[in-house]
């Protein structure tokens, strides 16, 4: 693990509990409505969820008959998601990892790989998915959400969208996790990538796409991750969602 890397899994570590208090209850809109349907019927499949958090999804799996293997870079993450998997009464085997290297896990080993709302924290894009196309059985399908890159470059003034950065732009985008009510905040970042970026890492991983949904961010004010700081979010896509499989032999 790099020094970089290290540093995020502190973080995470240390932010899990305030985190998963928050947010632990409620999958984001897109997953329900939208990215966990594009794997179909999950029964009795191996499945590999990368950056599993918190567990939330790879129980969603479980509970739909899915043979499920978790993996997350935070310690304190996968404690949580173990507690849960025996909460929610479903088996899950959870990995201790960094998901750009699935050295533990052998060839062609999986029916579907998912990956939600985490990719866009990975730097080598490219490492991460030939490892996947690695452990998929031929004919497998990855799916994966990330944070949709316009979502990133603009900002609302007076219920209109500026442009804040270029879409071309390959800086990082560096925010803070915010827990108000406990006064607490953890620096973060993620990777802001076109979307053609990815359609061009997929390909040349050996995948065919299949799937490149942009759905609009949910609007449930009851829902603890609608923020009423970001009406942008009504106007661009929150989400990206793309639908991937390595062809059959």
């Amino acid at each position: 693990m790099s020094k970089k890397e290290d540093n995020l899994q502190k973080i995470w570590d240390e932010m899990t509990p305030h985190y998963q208090e928050k947010y632990g209850k409620a999958l984001m809109f897109y997953e329900k409505e939208f990215h966990l349907k594009l794997f179909g019927n999950v029964r009795g499949k191996k499945l590999l969820d990368l950056g599993c958090g918190g567990g939330q999804v790879s129980v969603f799996f479980a509970k739909r008959g899915a043979v499920v293997t978790g993996v997350d870079f935070s310690e304190k993450q996968i404690d949580f998601a173990k507690k849960l998997a025996k909460e929610e009464g479903v088996e899950i085997s959870f990995i201790h990892a960094v998901i750009e290297n699935l050295s533990m896990l052998g060839d062609s080993s999986y029916d579907f790989v998912n990956s939600s709302h985490t990719i866009h924290y990975i730097e080598n894009l490219q490492r991460l998915f030939e490892e996947v196309f690695r452990v998929l059985s031929s004919g497998g399908k990855f799916v994966f959400s990330v944070s949709h890159p316009l979502n990133h470059i603009v900002d609302s003034q007076d219920g209109r969208l500026v442009i804040t950065r270029s879409y071309f732009s390959k800086e990082k985008y560096c925010w803070h996790w915010e827990f108000p009510e406990k006064k607490l905040k953890y620096p973060a970042y993620l990777f802001i990538r076109r979307v053609s970026d990815y359609f061009k890492h997929l390909t040349e991983a050996g995948f065919v796409v299949e799937d490149l949904l942009e759905p609009k961010t949910d609007l449930d004010k009851s829902s603890p991750w609608h923020d009423r700081k970001e009406p942008e979010e009504e106007l661009v896509p929150g989400a990206l969602i793309l639908g991937a499989r390595k062809p059959s032999d």
